[in-house]
């Protein structure tokens, strides 16, 4: 059976959950031919499900729903306005197929194997039709399941449309979707009500408390934009605009701030938590705090993150950036690790109206803690060490350049003017985001400055960037076998080495991954248990503080065999030479036993039998582990 109830949090926006009931080990659904459906869709569609439906129209009533809830004419196929208005008025005459405009799962349109699940903070796209749940989240196992989701949409002022629908799930076989095997009229107001929603909205907010409440799906560019104006921002702040809160608590969220406060889930005070059996729970480090220990690296498979209760730091108008260019890696960590150890009263932190610590020449800034930490290895003799402190005004000879108007940060930073630049702290919190990092550097014309300013914030950011990148690889696709190009492996990692060990891995990591790499050092709170300090990792200060550095390669390299993951595998090796850990957001090739071995699987099973004893959400091996991964992985 399926029972689907939606909740009002304010005008605009709609949470909602729906349950299917069965044994956990037996698929749930089959067709009318009665073969077992291989994957589910859902939607909403249009139509309550009709009391006087005809005998003549078969004994699913189900059809009597109509097409998919479409009040802003996106237009995919089965639209409600499929056969009336949106061939009228052309849609498709644009050229764009709703997949791509939609970005649907299944497509791959999403980096990272096209997993767009809500617990990874994948925001929907605005051209899908609001009803089009799957082409938002993707396909279902055919398997009991509870499902949170939030459907938002800017033109709908009055939650009653939703009295006016109902939910479809769609049983799929042999690649077709189409058949209809259960639907459920939506009830409105009925269920959990929580005042805070999932996405783009803020909840308590008190600046005196540097504190602020928010839903678990709003991005961080959403949050940073409503405390800014208030001299605030998050302690540690992702700096790609797909990424939402819960989706940062669920992964690892890590940004130049972590030398300082740790990873995103580090500077949390609070979650309420939907776990399997329908409860919400309020998770803080007093309450409930196994699961709010758990939760981060478990990617949404103990509990779906409704409402997060994060710290905040006073900041000001612009942030005056220094690069210390070293002649080699040993030299370079030995910089990171100082400044790492530097004690944090030494930090010149500092809000409007206040004076800075230190001369405000800058000629004191190594002896200040600074706010921000990283670093880019170009080539083993040139590594940039770039630190970041708060400050009223652009300071003598560090110049004020706009993103991405001026350029990318990458190239800004790689040779700055005395070595000192300046920008605000909205382009410094988002210097990354214009540019994917250094991914426009594939298509010349982005880096081209008219072009630039032309295209600005709105097109020059990551969700966009990711929609051109899969375009891009479609095209040379399809032209593949009219221009042979060299095959490609897409090495896309986020790698934590133990201080000691950079120099060494990152000249093993350049034959597997393509220059440059990001660095990001961070401390190691111990607070995560699926999470762990790398266990290569030690003590790098007197006080015992622990630190780690993070190494991001983002990229393709040319594919040296026929195995399809070559150099991810040979990437899985060194890391775990070095006693180093790796995030799961992009490919995962390791067997269920080395999981289980290294991030602490038998926590995480605790908590999966205590918290989602059914089975509801998914297992975080099954969830993360790539499909066609082979059992010969580490």
């Amino acid at each position: 059976t399926i029972t689907a109830t939606s909740i009002p949090t304010q005008p605009s926006v709609v949470n909602w959950s729906f349950f299917i009931e069965g044994h956990p080990d037996e698929p749930t659904f089959h067709n009318e031919a009665g073969d077992v459906c291989e994957e589910l869709t859902y939607h909403i569609h249009a139509n309550r499900i009709a009391t006087d439906w005809p005998e003549d129209n078969g004994n699913n009533i189900c059809y009597s729903t109509g097409g998919h809830w479409d009040p802003n004419f996106a237009c995919g196929p089965a639209s409600q306005h499929a056969d009336t208005t949106c061939n009228a008025i052309e849609y498709f005459a644009i050229g764009i197929p709703y997949a791509l405009r939609c970005g649907q799962c299944e497509s791959d349109a999403v980096i990272g194997g096209g997993d767009c699940d809500p617990g990874q903070g994948y925001n929907p796209q605005a051209g899908c039709e609001v009803g089009d749940l799957s082409g938002k989240m993707g396909k279902r196992p055919n398997t009991p399941l509870l499902h949170p989701f939030v459907n938002q949409d800017t033109n709908i002022q009055t939650l009653d449309t939703y009295a006016q629908a109902s939910l479809v799930v769609h049983c799929c076989v042999g690649g077709s979707c189409k058949e209809r095997v259960a639907c459920a009229n939506l009830e409105l107001g009925k269920g959990y009500y929580h005042p805070f929603p999932f996405q783009g909205v803020i909840g308590d907010f008190d600046p005196s408390t540097l504190s602020v409440t928010c839903g678990g799906k709003t991005t961080f560019k959403e949050l940073t934009e409503f405390l800014l104006p208030h001299n605030l921002a998050p302690k540690v702040t992702p700096e790609l605009d797909t990424i939402t809160v819960g989706g940062a608590i669920s992964g690892v969220g890590i940004e130049s701030t972590s030398f300082r406060f740790g990873f995103v889930h580090d500077t949390v005070l609070s979650l309420d938590v939907l776990i399997s059996d329908g409860r919400v729970l309020t998770c803080s480090r007093t309450s409930n705090a196994d699961l709010f220990c758990a939760l981060p690296h478990s990617y949404g498979t103990l509990g779906y993150i409704l409402a997060v209760t994060i710290e905040l730091m006073p900041i000001t108008e612009h942030v005056h950036i220094d690069v210390l260019t070293c002649d080699s890696a040993q030299s370079a960590e030995k910089e990171l690790v100082r400044i790492c150890n530097m004690p944090e009263n030494a930090t010149a932190r500092k809000r409007r109206g206040t004076t800075s610590v230190g001369d405000s020449s800058g000629t004191s800034s190594r002896r200040v803690k600074p706010d921000f930490l990283e670093a880019v290895y170009y080539s083993p003799t040139e590594i940039a060490v770039i630190t970041g402190r708060f400050v009223e005004e652009p300071e003598a000879g560090a110049p004020l350049f706009s993103l991405p108007d001026d350029g990318s940060f990458k190239d800004l930073s790689r040779s700055p003017p005395s070595g000192s630049l300046t920008l605000s702290a909205y382009d410094y919190l988002w210097r990354w985001d214009s540019d994917g990092f250094w991914s426009t550097e594939r298509f010349a014309p982005l880096q081209w400055r008219l072009v630039r300013r032309i295209l600005g914030r709105r097109f020059l950011r990551t969700s966009v960037l990711m929609r051109l990148s899969w375009y891009q690889y479609k095209v040379s696709q399809s032209l593949k076998s009219f221009i042979p190009a060299s095959a490609s492996e897409s090495v896309v990692q986020d790698l934590g080495v133990p201080f000691g060990q950079t120099k060494h891995f990152m000249e093993r990591l350049a034959k597997h991954g393509t220059l440059p790499f990001w660095l990001c050092p961070f401390a190691c709170t111990g607070s995560a248990p699926l999470w762990p300090t790398p266990p290569g990792s030690h003590a790098t200060a007197k006080g015992g503080k622990v630190f780690a550095v993070d190494i991001g390669s983002f990229g393709p390299v040319t594919a040296d065999s026929d195995d399809p993951y070559f150099h991810n595998k040979k990437i899985d090796e060194l890391i775990d030479d070095v006693g180093g850990i790796k995030t799961f957001y992009s490919d995962v090739l390791y067997s269920k036993a080395y999981m289980h071995d290294r991030y602490n699987g038998r926590t995480y099973n605790e908590m999966k039998s205590k918290y989602d004893s059914v089975g509801r959400f998914p297992n975080l091996f099954e969830k993360v582990r790539n499909s066609d991964a082979k059992e010969d992985s580490l």
